[in-house]
């Protein structure tokens, strides 16, 4: 147990914040919700995990996305790997195809040997 935090709490890191709001449809779920809510507060502090906190907003400064180590890969995610070199648009519409495999709930997420693969054949050196 790590001190302070109570025993059957969870801890999440940006990266792992990004995958859940990414899986569960978090931003639509929140959206639907009053603010006033146990559970709108608990997918808000999900999402600033994800998105806003210092570590989030650092780690995607610095450091190059190809050169990440995640499970699952976002559009976002690859369309900025690629420097930019593919459209979001363009990346959705393989998704879609096939030309790039990937799964949608509710968002295409896309395993990671898979996007390392895209990215390398789309990416501008």
């Amino acid at each position: 147990m790590i001190t302070g935090i109570p025993e059957g709490s969870i801890v999440l890191t940006p990266q792992a914040a990004r995958i859940a709001y990414a899986l569960l449809g978090i931003g639509e779920k929140r959206t639907q919700m009053s603010s006033s809510t146990q559970g709108w507060q608990v997918l808000n502090a999900i999402t600033q995990c994800a998105f806003h906190s210092p570590a989030a907003i650092g780690k995607e400064q610095r450091q190059d996305p190809a050169s990440e180590e995640r499970e699952w890969w976002t559009v976002t995610q690859i369309h900025l790997a690629t420097r930019k070199t593919r459209a979001e648009r363009t990346i959705r519409l393989d998704c879609q195809t096939g030309a790039l495999p990937a799964q949608k709930n509710p968002t295409w997420l896309i395993r990671a040997d898979d996007a390392k693969t895209y990215i390398a054949a789309h990416r501008r050196t």
